[in-house]
């Protein structure tokens, strides 16, 4: 699997769900929302890695957890949404860290290639 041909695929939204079940299960613990984000993470993650074993091609991708504009994109749409309707109840307090975290996932790497080609 070439991800330049599949830019969003299940890794992207298991990215995402895996970054709503850490945030739900440090803020509120193991509720019911938690269940839905993990078993989501799960199954999303399981019909990717079914997709590159089934793949016939010799170059695969191995890329779980993308974390991309499209997995920080929904986490920024949910937190918009979660704003007006209070579904997940998100804490200002705790999310700073959060994007921090999300910030260094999609940094890191830049700078670690850079030096590496330099």
């Amino acid at each position: 699997m070439n991800i330049k041909k599949n830019p969003v695929n299940e890794s992207s939204i298991s990215a995402y769900c895996f970054i709503m079940a850490i945030y739900c299960f440090m803020n509120f613990g193991l509720n019911q929302i938690f269940w839905i984000y993990f078993l989501l993470t799960v199954m999303l993650s399981g019909i990717y890695g079914y997709r590159i074993y089934s793949s016939d091609q010799e170059n695969k991708t191995y890329t779980f957890f993308q974390f991309d504009h499209f997995s920080v994109g929904l986490l920024l749409i949910s937190i918009y949404i979660d704003s007006n309707y209070k579904i997940i109840n998100f804490q200002i307090d705790t999310l700073s860290n959060y994007f921090l975290f999300i910030g260094l996932i999609l940094i890191v790497p830049t700078i670690i290639k850079f030096i590496l080609n330099k």
